[in-house]
Parts: structure tokens; C-alpha cells; sequence
């Protein structure tokens, strides 16, 4: 991600075989994500390993919709986000894959320790409402 972080979309090589993809990132990187999922049309597997950041309300980076869902969401059967913290943009991010994964079996979300007990709950049942509209999908939390 490194390498990448200053790439532009058509710098970023295609990845014609790649069917897993574990990443590690801080909040730099959700374009770069956006990017890297439009050049991976065979996706199956998603491991986002998030830094935990801390920012005042609105201030965190964004996740900004692709104009053309990436193929590989058609393929996308596992997701996981490790460091979920409830911010925005991890939500807009995680409801973009469960409205567009049409596939995806499982997604497992890792809430950060940080969290309180009762902001942990609340992400649960904000998420488990989402997942009400996707019957194939299946939320874990740990």
C-alpha cells in the first residue's frame, strides 16, 4: 500500500488472477482501496486491516463511491474489516459491499477494543438492520 498510496487509478496494474486480498491501511487509503478493487475483476476473498485513527466528529477521511461498481463485487463471497470503529466512512463503506456483493456469504467484523461496551452494541444492531435487506449474507462480530 506504500507503493501505491500516491498512485493514480491507471498507474495501478491489473490483478486478472487475484482472488484474495489481504490489506493493511490507515485512512489514506480508501481511494487507493476503491482503485485496487476496479483492477481485481476475480475477488473473492477481502481482508481490510484498518489502523485504528482518532478524529473528531466529521473528520476522518472518506470513502467515496466508485461511478462504476467494480466487477469483482460480483465475485465477492468473503469480506472482513478488522479495527471497525463506527465511523462513517467504515459504514458507508460496509453498506456499499453488502448493497453490491451479490454474492457475499460472510462478513466478519472486528470491533476495536477501544469501543465502549454500549457503542459496541449499537454498531451490532445498526449493522444486523443492514443485514436484514441481504438474506445470503451473514454478519460475525467479534
Amino acid at each position: 500500500m506504500q507503493c501505491l498510496k500516491h498512485a493514480s487509478g491507471i498507474d495501478i496494474p491489473m490483478f486478472d488472477k487475484l482472488t484474495q486480498l489481504e490489506i493493511s491501511f490507515g485512512s489514506y487509503s480508501w481511494d487507493l482501496l476503491a482503485n485496487l478493487l476496479q483492477r481485481s475483476h476475480k475477488l473473492e476473498v477481502l481482508v481490510i486491516n484498518k489502523e485504528s485513527q482518532k478524529y473528531g466528529k466529521g473528520q476522518e477521511s472518506r470513502w467515496s463511491h466508485p461511478l462504476l461498481v467494480p466487477e469483482c463485487l460480483l465475485h465477492l463471497k468473503t469480506f472482513c474489516l478488522r479495527e471497525y470503529q463506527g465511523l462513517e466512512t467504515e459504514l458507508d463503506f460496509v453498506g456499499y459491499i453488502m448493497q453490491n456483493a451479490r454474492v457475499l456469504e460472510t462478513m466478519t467484523i472486528y470491533l476495536s477494543s477501544s469501543l465502549s461496551s454500549e457503542e459496541k452494541l449499537q454498531i451490532r444492531r445498526h449493522l444486523s438492520i443492514l443485514q436484514r435487506n441481504f438474506e445470503t449474507c451473514q454478519i460475525v462480530f467479534h
